[in-house]
């Protein structure tokens, strides 16, 4: 545990890997675009995808998974629903959800677990890698006393990117 909110870098946090990932995006072409941004990190992550909640259901019942990235507009259901499966299945999960639209049910998502929202036309290698980093730091240490600091994803982006 970290004290007096002692708390090191995003990036110089150590994340075991392979990075176990279940991707949910009924889109192949921004499925394949996801795997591509995640070998694109510097991060080890293996990458599962699926195209339904269906599908989804299944994989989730494996367990083997350490991350979810969830799009939010799917044609049968939302990036919600898949939320709550994944809290009600896998507590403590680090989730990211990735959207193509503004929508104010998405701050749902937030107040879900989700950490945090990324919207696709916006998303890089470093910004991917700084929420990935973020997601599994919070859902490792949120049963801890202290609450993890806020952390700014704009701030670590422009830094990842000087180094």
């Amino acid at each position: 545990m970290f004290l007096n909110h002692d708390f090191p870098a995003l990036s110089a946090l150590p994340l075991f890997g392979p990075i176990r990932t279940l991707l949910l995006d009924d889109c192949r072409f921004d499925r394949a675009r996801m795997r591509r941004l995640c070998r694109q990190t510097s991060l080890i992550m293996t990458v599962e995808d699926v195209a339904d909640l269906a599908q989804f259901d299944r994989a989730l019942q494996s367990g083997n998974h350490d991350l979810y990235l969830v799009d939010y507009h799917l044609p049968s259901g939302s990036g919600l629903d898949a939320l709550s499966a994944i809290h009600g299945g896998v507590p403590g999960a680090a989730a990211i959800m990735i959207s193509g639209t503004d929508r104010p049910e998405l701050e749902y998502g937030l107040s879900t677990g989700c950490h945090p929202v990324l919207k696709k036309a916006f998303l890089t290698p470093d910004l991917l890698e700084t929420a990935i980093r973020e997601a599994v730091f919070s859902a490792q240490y949120e049963g801890s006393l202290e609450p993890a600091p806020p952390v700014d994803v704009d701030r670590c982006s422009r830094n990842s990117m000087l180094a």
